[in-house]
């Protein structure tokens, strides 16, 4: 059961920093299109 939740918290932080980068990488690009 441990090793269950441990799983899972690590899924969750995986796809929260997956989540994270994809809105700075949208950031970027519309910061980038702001600047031209």
């Amino acid at each position: 059961m441990t090793k269950y939740s441990s799983e899972l918290k690590l899924q969750a932080v995986l796809t929260y920093l997956k989540g994270t980068d994809s809105f700075k990488t949208i950031a970027d690009q519309f910061i980038l299109a702001q600047a031209h």
